[in-house]
């Protein structure tokens, strides 16, 4: 997965739109791009479109959120 600018590519190839490459989530699950961007997700059958991304890229996702916030977590430790 690649983030440069407002676009997150993922290895599939689908991409997905984030301002500035910010991701967020709340106590709901629900995640957002930017500041107050809301990322559909899931999506229901009617709102998939050729492109869309799939489970496996928004997993792909979470794992990279993961990374970041362990990264964060491994600075406070020093």
């Amino acid at each position: 997965m690649k983030i440069t600018g407002d676009t997150i590519t993922f290895a599939s190839g689908r991409t997905l739109y984030a301002h500035c490459g910010v991701i967020g989530i709340d106590d709901k699950l629900e995640i957002s791009g930017g500041w107050d961007q809301g990322i559909e997700w899931p999506l229901e059958d009617w709102q998939r479109r050729e492109g869309s991304p799939t489970n496996g890229d928004m997993a792909e996702l979470a794992d990279h959120m993961l990374e970041l916030w362990t990264q964060f977590k491994n600075r406070l430790d020093k």
